[in-house]
């Protein structure tokens, strides 16, 4: 099980995938794990998209649509980039669906329906976790390409950040 989104999140994830893919290089693993995070990612933007109420619904139910509608070519970008450089067991539906469930977890979603400024708190913390995984990644062996890769995905989602942020400052 992976603990609460404030540890080190990176750590957890690679040891799930050396289990599942022991002949996949450290680089791969830590695409994977990027992967899978930024799964939890969009099913936790998602999930806000469906759930939002109230007088803001309009506004947050647009901001949740773009940024899952963000989020999901990214998943498949990183998961291809892991699966050339490792292992196609690194995007196995059943590990990615369990390890993005924990993630969920430790970001503290659950399956009530917050107000929605705890669904934009919610959403933040998911974001600043992808970011803790993506810069504990790119300080790993990567190639160039896959660097560029997890930098422009971190330049994307530190914007989820400031968009977030600015949404809870207008309350």
């Amino acid at each position: 099980m992976i603990e609460d989104g404030t540890k080190e999140l990176l750590p957890q994830l690679l040891s799930r995938w050396e289990e599942a893919a022991p002949d996949a290089e450290s680089m791969a693993h830590s695409l994977a794990s990027v992967a899978v995070t930024l799964r939890a990612v969009y099913l936790m933007h998602q999930a806000a998209h469906w759930q939002t109420k109230g007088p803001s619904f309009v506004g947050d139910h647009k901001l949740f649509g773009d940024l899952y509608d963000a989020t999901l070519d990214e998943i498949d970008m990183v998961s291809e980039r892991a699966v050339g450089l490792g292992d196609p067991l690194l995007v196995c539906p059943l590990k990615t669906t369990q390890l993005a469930l924990e993630l969920l977890e430790a970001f503290g979603r659950e399956c009530d329906v917050p107000d929605a400024d705890k669904l934009v708190q919610l959403s933040l913390e998911a974001e600043r976790g992808l970011l803790q995984v993506i810069a504990s990644a790119m300080k790993g062996d990567m190639t160039d390409g896959a660097q560029n890769l997890l930098q422009g995905v971190a330049d994307k989602h530190e914007t989820h950040v400031y968009l977030l942020q600015q949404r809870l400052k207008k309350r």
